[in-house]
């Protein structure tokens, strides 16, 4: 049986589910190693351990917090100790390592001194790595003109890998992806609520670049009824309640504050439009929830994963957040329309299929049969 090493930077939900599908597969072994347990920023994840199902190692980690250039204003990096000494124990054929960072880096190394065969794995696009310094640029060109086969999350980070050197017949791709059929299951226990106004959902970190000012501006001049749910907590969060005031949206606008897993499937069960106005995100896991839930979606050109989840006037529209009066106007056609409402609603949900784990691992499959 080959064994597979995947290497990761740390536990996230969306991850641990791929994560357990592929440890299913009765033909490789599969070893999970994670750089950190949890990383010191704003990401807010609950995880249940007793729902693993597969081996790891956690790495004993320093985590770092430096300021960066661009829109993100911060960013973590994992020192990772023993990336060798938990390699040679575990002796994988392949090595599979997520982006670029240190431990990456140092596993790259490692197959190839050991003469193991090594998949790069990214998230990353063009837009959402756009600031990135010069050594960072020279490791992604480096790693991707070495590497023995690539898996992308989206269609624009396979861009990205072919922008950095990377073969385009040697990239497989395999969607950033949630449980899908468990979240369908879920929303199916569900009766949607009558709404009065029709109801918009935003759920996401509140920080600047997830775009929700750009979404407050856009609704400030429109006329017609609506609701926003905001769902999410961060820093931005009473710039956004002040801004909302300033608006006069404080009768639209409902924070909701952060919720869990299970809380979230109710407000998308009772949402009518999903907005993600994001001016960078390297993919946006929350487009693949609105598939699930059979929602019309308006998507930043931003988000990496806005390509591979919005069809353009078929199940919604892609948009430049910072263009307000287009934005606006896309609002406005689906606040006005039930009718097309519903039916971009049911070619989103047809759309989530393809997002399906079952489907989402066979880009890891094919990457470790064909490196």
């Amino acid at each position: 049986m080959k064994k597979i090493a995947i290497i990761t930077n740390m536990m996230s939900f969306y991850r641990l589910d791929l994560f357990n599908e592929l440890a299913k597969n009765r033909y490789y072994k599969f070893h999970f190693i994670f750089s950190s347990e949890t990383e010191k920023n704003n990401r807010i994840w609950e995880i249940n351990k007793d729902k693993i199902d597969f081996e790891y190692t956690i790495l004993n980690s320093k985590s770092v917090i430096k300021k960066s250039r661009g829109i993100i204003e911060t960013r973590v990096i994992n020192i990772p100790k023993a990336v060798f000494k938990t390699l040679k124990k575990i002796d994988p054929d392949v090595i599979i390592a997520s982006e670029y960072n240190l431990t990456s880096v140092k596993s790259f190394f490692y197959a190839k001194l050991r003469r193991k065969k090594f998949i790069s794995w990214s998230d990353g696009t063009l837009n959402s790595e756009r600031f990135i310094s010069k050594p960072q640029l020279f490791i992604r060109k480096f790693i991707c003109k070495k590497a023995d086969y690539f898996i992308a999350s989206s269609t624009e980070t396979r861009e990205a890998q072919i922008k950095y050197g990377a073969n385009k017949n040697n990239i497989a791709l395999s969607f950033l992806a949630i449980d899908v059929e468990a979240f369908i299951t879920a929303l199916q226990k569900l009766t949607k609520n009558s709404n009065d106004a029709p109801r918009i959902l935003f759920c996401g970190y509140l920080l600047k670049l997830k775009g929700v000012a750009n979404l407050l501006s856009a609704l400030k001049d429109i006329q017609t009824d609506f609701i926003l749910d905001i769902i999410g907590s961060g820093e931005e969060e009473k710039n956004l309640r002040d801004l909302a005031k300033k608006y006069s949206l404080e009768d639209k606008v409902i924070f909701h504050g952060y919720k869990n897993r299970e809380e979230i499937v109710k407000f998308y069960k009772n949402a009518d439009i999903f907005i993600f106005p994001s001016l960078n995100d390297a993919f946006g896991l929350a487009l693949v929830e609105a598939l699930a839930a059979r929602l019309p979606i308006i998507a930043s050109k931003y988000a990496g994963g806005a390509r591979d989840t919005v069809l353009e006037n078929e199940n919604g529209y892609i948009i430049d957040p910072e263009n307000t009066d287009k934005f606006r106007e896309k609002i406005e056609i689906l606040l006005r329309d039930e009718k097309l409402r519903k039916i971009m609603g049911e070619k989103s949900f047809r759309l989530s299929e393809k997002f399906f784990l079952k489907n989402v691992a066979r880009g890891f499959f094919e990457a470790i049969e064909k490196c």
